[in-house]
């Protein structure tokens, strides 16, 4: 049995690493006999985490394309339909290599089926034409879903949704489902739309982590580039110029209310570079207690870094979940609605903060540690439910 597990394996936030790495573990206790490998949807080598820096020096022509884009929403579109359809071809050519001999296709985690400025679609129709043409079946699994789609994007994914080789469709939460309906428009989606939290829940088990009580008041605060958030959701007020004073002030106040402090980020270059100018611009009295981590190199050391945490507060939806996986209670910034819907599923909604208010994230954190305990009932529930649909999957096979 030759498994391919696909997302962004290798993507510079680790998070999505944790996941594939999650996933992997959990399908090879179901079925410790098969053959899985991994590819990232993006053709990135495993590599690329490593790197200190994944980020590609700019040249003067693309600094000029990259000033158009921002001054002419017609130049943009245009270019990112041209680039989009001129891809399928050289990412049908990478998914034919990959799939030779596979058995089944688990795509597996992460905020893949959105738009992403056509790149998700383009990359998951070149796969859809070479897994049909070879006949080879695939599942979703724990995928996040989005809400803004382009014409052109939303045709394509209806065919893959359509597919009579789409074993399973499991969503991560019950947002990503309504979008996933509204993409079909009045079509018929062939398959059930299971609800199946995030692979990253098995982060205990995968990095074989035991659960310690801690009663140190290390608070880690995971920061996010207002670059990054300002492609996604640009009116969020971590996108703006004083995103930087919420970071510091929320740094200061975690000081003054005693707390040891750690600054980290998942991983991305261009979130430690920001951390790196949030924590320059804190004054000199508060830098005593305040540690700049540097950047996590591996999925494996994200984790072992989230792990040495009491607390945490954290932009990136991933930094939530493996400290909830770990029962580390977290407060989730909210600067995109998967963020919140995270916490609605794990019923901690008021653990979801709007971070325009940021009084309100002060009293949270006051009582954070005390209010706000992991059940370890739902965390069984959650995992059981990746099982079953990975179970569902294997039984293909049969």
């Amino acid at each position: 049995m030759k498994i391919l597990q696909m997302g962004e394996v290798s993507s510079s936030n680790l998070g999505d690493g944790v996941i594939a790495d999650c996933l992997a573990n959990m399908y090879k206790n179901i079925e410790p006999k098969a053959v899985l490998s991994t590819c990232d949807i993006t053709i990135r080598p495993k590599s690329a985490f490593y790197s200190s820096d994944s980020r590609k020096k700019i040249q003067p022509l693309a600094r000029i394309h990259h000033s158009i884009k921002k001054r002419s929403k017609i130049y943009t579109e245009i270019y990112i339909h041209i680039r989009a359809f001129k891809q399928i071809k050289k990412y049908r050519k990478y998914y034919s290599d990959l799939l030779h001999g596979v058995d089944i296709v688990l795509i597996g985690g992460g905020q893949l089926v959105a738009d992403n400025g056509m790149d998700f679609p383009v990359k998951l129709f070149a796969f859809y034409l070479e897994a049909t043409a070879k006949k080879v079946p695939f599942a979703f699994i724990s995928v996040g879903v989005g809400s803004k789609w382009r014409f052109f994007s939303r045709l394509m994914f209806r065919k893959i949704a359509q597919s009579p080789l789409l074993l399973a469709v499991a969503v991560r939460d019950v947002q990503s489902k309504l979008n996933y309906i509204s993409i079909l428009g009045n079509k018929i989606a062939p398959n059930d739309i299971s609800i199946v939290p995030d692979s990253a829940w098995n982060c205990p088990d995968t990095y074989g982590f035991d659960f310690v009580d801690k009663s140190f008041r290390g608070l880690g605060i995971g920061v996010i580039s207002p670059e990054v958030v300002s492609r996604h959701s640009p009116d969020n007020y971590l996108a703006k110029d004083n995103s930087m004073i919420f970071w510091k002030k929320l740094i200061i106040d975690s000081v003054d209310a005693g707390y040891d402090i750690s600054i980290f980020t998942n991983g991305d270059p261009i979130d430690q570079q920001f951390a790196e100018e949030v924590f320059n611009g804190l004054p000199d009295v508060y830098k005593i207690n305040v540690n700049l981590v540097p950047k996590p190199m591996s999925p494996l050391e994200l984790v072992k870094l989230i792990e040495s945490f009491s607390l945490v507060v954290a932009a990136r939806l991933h930094a939530n979940i493996i400290a909830w996986s770990m029962k580390i209670p977290a407060i989730g910034l909210v600067w995109d609605n998967k963020v919140k819907a995270f916490y609605d599923e794990i019923g901690h909604s008021q653990l979801a903060c709007n971070v325009d208010k940021i009084e309100e994230l002060s009293i949270l954190l006051k009582n954070l540690a005390s209010t706000a305990k992991s059940n370890e009932d739902n965390l069984a529930e959650l995992k059981l439910e990746i099982k079953r649909i990975l179970r569902k999957v294997n039984a293909f096979k049969d």
